[in-house]
């Protein structure tokens, strides 16, 4: 199983030949149906590893982006809407 997702993320990323991916050992993730499977690209000069999801069944390769990990919005991240005031003529 590890080749095929060593090749399923070559081909997607595009990753060379050139470059050493390796798959790692899975472990619990929280999310229900899937195992946490850390995968590392190392290109000689900087080595980088990515945790995926895997579900059980070994069928679906998931990679998830935490964008925001605030619990409050950040100032200017989103278009304020504008607030209806009724003491001001439209």
């Amino acid at each position: 199983m590890n080749q095929r997702i060593e090749r399923q993320v070559r081909a997607h990323f595009r990753v060379p030949e050139a470059v050493t991916v390796t798959v790692g050992a899975l472990k619990p993730s929280e999310f229900s149906g899937y195992d946490t499977l850390p995968i590392t690209i190392d290109d000689g000069n900087q080595k980088n590893t990515i945790d995926f999801l895997l579900s059980k069944d070994g069928k679906k390769l998931v990679r998830l982006a935490n964008i925001i990990s605030v619990l409050r919005p950040m100032p200017g991240l989103w278009p304020r809407t504008p607030r209806h005031d009724a003491s001001r003529p439209s």
